[in-house]
């Protein structure tokens, strides 16, 4: 009896382990058979790049501010913030001059290569500047800023392009939706950020000077891999047709021109392009805005010798959809000035709280990153949610955007929330009463949570709502906004306040800063209610 227990027994884990065996090759082999149909070389290469770029922007840009206000430069506060805020804000108004190139002059590969390295020259500025020089030629910050700033715009390119060889990548017979790439494209980024994340955490505790020469070096190994991949990548074919980004100057020219002219009786004395079937011809043109009726004079054909085609190769016409197009790009306007304070309130935490963490934690390291991506993921969140739960698949076409507008709402409020909270922490601060850096964790959750209702809830407004042929130009023109403007807005509302600052933060009241911005995000509150019901 005992014998055959112990038969049963070897049997039994002898089958369980052969099965093991199987099972495990089995899957190993659903692997490899997956990762040989599914892996792209290119996106690979590509992904290498986006790592390179993802460990500058978070252990150099994102905490830039620390480089001024640490030694050996130690500049004033406020200079220091200046400094760090418009690399944000020259960045992003570079943004649209990047756009209009990739349209009308360059392909993406060629855009993608001379910004990154306009990049690395930048960052070799700053660190021999600091290595070498001890911060005593600010010239050399001046150009190191400029160069960082036309690199700093490569992120969302590169995105473009790793979604360009997806695309790619599949077979030229199979019927394939976005769906896919856009996942593939997820698990590249995602992969590529937590491998910039593990470094960063690796070299946070370093100097500055290993700090740049080491992510410098990175960035221009990954560089070197990204050229290394040239012949894997499937690139658009450039054609050169031109940008659609400033049809809207000759609408208003020729507007002015004729605005003493009466508005037509009939669609007929309005100029349709003859290639375009409308059936809804209309005198008032759409979108029907009051304030920019105006525009509809463009297209009224004048009684004249000329023909309604002379008249518009002279400059004195233009079609009717030109005007429409033009009308739905102005009728952002009112939208995109309620961002202003968004912009100013976001440029504020992505300096000042920086200071703050550095003071809190000095100097900074694992223990602020740990803090610090709060914001990108609370930030990533409220967007996957968005998608998930409240996508156009599953609510009526009339209800989705007044969940994009109502999204938007949501981020407003919870500006003055962060404005609020930041303040009463630094008062905290101030009075020795906080000393742990994780007291910082609310403001950069909410600073993530603020981002991912208004901001990104923009994105996706305005897509849907500028004509197709500037859609291309939507995150662009928000960031222009937000991040740009914003930002230099930032600098003035600091100058405004420049006798509550001085040299350190320590002998600042930033707490009253915050408090002002408090009470400035709350009017923006009512302002944007008020906007927000003419969408």
């Amino acid at each position: 009896m005992v014998q055959s227990s112990q038969l049963s027994k070897l049997s039994s884990s002898f089958i369980i382990s052969n099965f093991s065996i199987i099972l495990s090759n089995n899957i190993l082999f659903k692997f490899i058979s997956w990762l040989h149909s599914n892996f792209c070389m290119a996106a690979a290469f590509v992904s290498v790049l986006v790592f390179g770029y993802d460990l500058v922007r978070s252990s150099v840009l994102d905490i830039f501010i620390t480089y001024f206000t640490d030694e050996p430069t130690e500049y004033h506060l406020v200079k220091a913030a200046e400094l760090a805020t418009v690399l944000e804000g020259v960045s992003a108004s570079l943004g649209i001059v990047v756009a209009y190139m990739l349209d009308a002059l360059f392909s993406n590969l060629t855009i993608i290569s001379c910004s990154i390295a306009s990049t690395i020259f930048g960052l070799v500025l700053f660190t021999l500047n600091l290595m070498i020089w001890r911060g005593r030629y600010e010239f050399v910050y001046i150009i190191g800023i400029f160069l960082l700033a036309m690199g700093k715009g490569v992120r969302p390119q590169l995105n473009v392009f790793l979604a360009d060889q997806l695309r790619g990548h599949e077979p030229a017979d199979t019927n394939t939706n976005k769906y896919p790439v856009k996942v593939q494209k997820r698990v590249w980024l995602i992969v590529a950020w937590l491998c910039s994340v593990a470094v960063t955490f690796f070299i946070s505790d370093f100097s500055w000077n290993k700090v740049l020469f080491s992510s410098t070096s990175v960035l221009v190994v990954t560089f070197i891999l990204f050229l290394c991949g040239i012949p894997f990548y499937h690139s658009k074919k450039f054609t050169g047709a031109g940008s659609s980004l400033f049809n809207f100057i000759p609408v208003v020219k020729v507007s002015l021109l004729k605005r003493h002219i009466h508005y037509p009786s009939s669609y007929e004395h309005c100029f349709y392009d003859p290639n375009i079937h409308d059936n809804h011809r209309q005198t008032h043109l759409s979108p029907q805005v009051k304030i920019l009726r105006w525009l509809d004079k463009a297209a009224i054909i004048e009684s004249s010798n000329l023909s309604p085609q002379d008249q518009n190769k002279a400059g004195r016409l233009c079609t009717v959809e030109q005007v429409k197009e033009t009308k739905l790009l102005l009728k952002m306007i009112p939208i995109w000035s309620t961002f202003l304070v968004i912009g100013l309130v976001s440029s504020t935490g992505d300096t000042f709280s920086i200071v703050q963490g550095d003071k809190l934690n000095d100097p900074i390291g694992l223990l602020f990153y740990i803090v610090f991506y709060l914001k990108p993921i609370s930030k990533a969140m409220i967007s996957y949610l968005f998608y998930k739960f409240l996508s156009p698949e599953r609510i009526p076409e009339n209800q989705y955007k007044l969940a994009k507008i109502l999204r938007i709402w949501i981020g407003m409020v919870l500006c003055p929330i962060f404005c609020a909270v930041s303040w009463r922490v630094e008062v905290g601060r101030l009075n020795n009463k906080i000393t742990s850096l994780f007291w910082l964790a609310p403001q950069y959750c909410l600073l993530g949570f603020m981002l991912g209702f208004s901001a990104d809830g923009l994105e996706e407004f305005i897509i849907d709502e500028l004509p197709k042929s500037l859609q291309n130009y939507a995150s662009a023109m928000n960031g222009f906004v937000v991040d740009g403007l914003g930002s230099f807005l930032s600098i003035l509302f600091m100058y405004a306040n420049r006798n509550i600052f001085d040299s350190t933060l320590d002998n600042s009241r930033l707490d009253t800063y915050y408090m002002r911005l408090m009470i400035i995000s709350f009017l923006n509150v009512c302002y944007y209610y008020f906007i927000s019901t003419i969408y």
